[in-house]
């Protein structure tokens, strides 16, 4: 069983190498990454784990947010050149957590051989921001929301992962995938999810909204409700109001109870296992 990971990154420096940390201790064998275009240590960071042997950096110069495109080139190579029998998906933000505690491996080895792939939840982590700023972003976000919605209000889609099938293509968001000349077999799974960190500094929210709606704007080939929520933040952005939406992120317990604050649960799961990682490390 070897597991690959595709990892798509821009400026993601603050929190790249905790993700890196993270998936190769839950058994993640090797990254397949692309960095598009970053301007801080996001490409040092890269080049250090590819030196140990632990990952492929690729750079794409392209500013067009052609993600699907992107995610299928690494996924065929994950699966070409470094022999991936399973490959997940994940952002910076992402990380994918065991439910009962196992390692992916564990978790891959069970499924059935029927199944080509898996559907997998994901849960947004909210942002407290009576902690100091300079804790580590796992330190400040410690509630989760019960019912995860993106910033618009909808529920939260799922992300796919998916044995190593040739020629297998993925979808934007990294939500589908297809199999060449025939219909795929997938199933939702409750022995995974995944752990979202979206919101963990107000500026690196509205940096990444700038990015992101700059770059479907300029990509023609996607329909427009493709990116539909980055596309709206962009245009709240520029109106002055991507305020409101940051504010949707936050969770004060020493604040007044608000809606909000009323649809989170204390999960310190995450918290414990990365500081665990760094006291082995």
């Amino acid at each position: 069983m070897r597991i690959c990971m595709t990892l798509l990154v821009r400026d993601e420096e603050e929190i790249l190498q905790h993700n890196l940390d993270y998936h190769l201790s839950r058994g993640v064998d090797f990254i397949v990454a692309m960095d598009n275009l970053s301007q801080d240590g996001t490409a040092d960071i890269l080049k250090f784990y590819e030196k140990k042997g632990v990952l492929k950096s690729i750079f794409q110069a392209s500013d067009d947010y052609d993600q699907a495109v992107w995610v299928t080139e690494m996924t065929h190579l994950a699966i070409q050149d470094y022999g991936a029998d399973w490959v997940i998906h994940t952002d910076a933000d992402e990380f994918w957590w065991p439910n009962s505690q196992q390692s992916l491996k564990a978790i891959f080895d069970h499924i059935d051989s029927n199944i080509d792939g898996l559907i997998v939840q994901r849960h947004n982590f909210l942002l407290n921001p009576d902690l100091a700023q300079d804790l580590p972003f796992y330190d400040r976000m410690t509630h989760r929301q019960v019912a995860s919605t993106n910033l618009l209000g909808r529920p939260l889609p799922p992300k796919v992962c998916h044995k190593g099938i040739s020629g297998i293509k993925l979808n934007q968001g990294n939500h589908d995938f297809s199999v060449p000349g025939r219909e795929k077999h997938v199933c939702f799974t409750q022995e995974l999810c995944i752990f979202h960190f979206p919101i963990r500094a107000k500026s690196f929210f509205a940096h990444r909204i700038e990015q992101g709606g700059k770059a479907y704007a300029r990509n023609k080939k996607l329909r427009p409700e493709v990116g539909i929520t980055w596309r709206h933040l962009y245009e709240e952005l520029k109106q002055g109001n991507l305020d409101t939406y940051y504010q949707k992120m936050l969770y004060s317990p020493s604040g007044i109870e608000t809606e909000v604050n009323a649809n989170v649960l204390a999960d310190s799961r995450f918290q414990a296992y990365m500081h665990q990682i760094h006291k082995n490390q």
